[in-house]
């Protein structure tokens, strides 16, 4: 999309009223809302509710949506076909549904501290045995090599390389390049999101802590955890060993953050918290917890 085409888009975006611009986001998340309701009831029954077959079924003449799961006898040609004709967008929305469907968060890691410091998009996602990563760095969003603004795209089949990232280049449609500017500028009144139900360990650490801290529930098993808290208690005459033991137990018993107990007991508490162990890493060529910059 050149300069002028988006001035003129943009420019009509600005003038359309607020009172509009409210009533159709409105319906936008009531459309967004339906789409999702149709997606669980369908996915919960081993159905796609784009094409209506069942998510096992594969037909050559019938791109979908959940050839990205691989079914039947799905190629790399197939996968890359269907990624050009639906769009990144429209993929990546599809791909985090997925995701989400059994736990939500924990395995699509946006995390921006893990984000290749040259991409415009960087994030992994994971359901069961499939691993997808999506990646597009400033290069390649301005196209080089005589290639049309693009992505990269990675598949994984319990952690082998089913599609690597260099195999495609992935033109944006032109739905995309539209919502990728619009993101981008500042001046515009759109901004793109996944929304709570493609949402990500990004938007699960976004919040602010003590908001958080009132809905978390503590868990035994540390691979359904999403974050890890570190607690440190302040009391200038130091804390009884008995009460925090009796914290300890309230806590477990009530699957509540210890610090939420120490804090009704009258004593202050600050926590620190962070991302499990056990979530998702991101793929990329260099990993991003060694090397920030790569």
């Amino acid at each position: 999309m050149n300069d002028s085409t988006w001035e003129r888009q943009r420019a009509f975006l600005n003038a359309v009223p607020e009172s509009e611009r409210i009533r159709i986001q409105k319906e936008n998340h009531e459309e967004a809302e339906k789409l999702y309701k149709e997606f669980t009831e369908a996915f919960s029954k081993d159905m796609c509710d784009s094409c209506g077959k069942p998510i096992s079924t594969f037909s050559n003449e019938s791109p979908c949506f959940h050839w990205l799961l691989r079914p039947g006898k799905v190629k790399k040609d197939h996968i890359e076909n269907i990624l050009k004709i639906k769009g990144y967008f429209r993929c990546a929305a599809y791909i985090r549904w997925v995701t989400n469907f059994d736990s939500h968060f924990k395995n699509i890691n946006n995390l921006s501290l893990e984000w290749n410091a040259d991409a415009l998009f960087h994030w992994s996602a994971k359901y069961k045995h499939l691993k997808w990563t999506f990646w597009c760095t400033r290069n390649d969003y301005a196209g080089h090599s005589n290639q049309p603004p693009h992505f990269h795209f990675e598949m994984r089949l319990d952690k082998n390389s089913f599609i690597k990232f260099n195999d495609f280049h992935i033109p944006f449609t032109d739905e995309d390049l539209f919502t990728i500017r619009s993101h981008e500028d500042p001046e515009s009144p759109v901004k793109q999101t996944f929304g709570f139900h493609g949402a990500g360990l990004e938007e699960a650490f976004s919040v602010d802590p003590e908001k958080l801290m009132e809905g978390l529930t503590t868990t035994d098993n540390q691979e359904e955890a999403v974050y890890h808290l570190h607690t440190v208690i302040h009391s200038e005459d130091g804390i009884p060993s008995e009460v925090i033991n009796q914290a300890l137990a309230i806590a477990k018993e009530k699957k509540v953050p210890v610090a939420t107990i120490i804090r009704e007991l009258g004593y202050e508490a600050s926590v620190t918290i962070e991302p499990a162990e056990s979530l998702i890493t991101k793929e990329c060529r260099s990993n991003p917890r060694q090397k920030k910059d790569a």
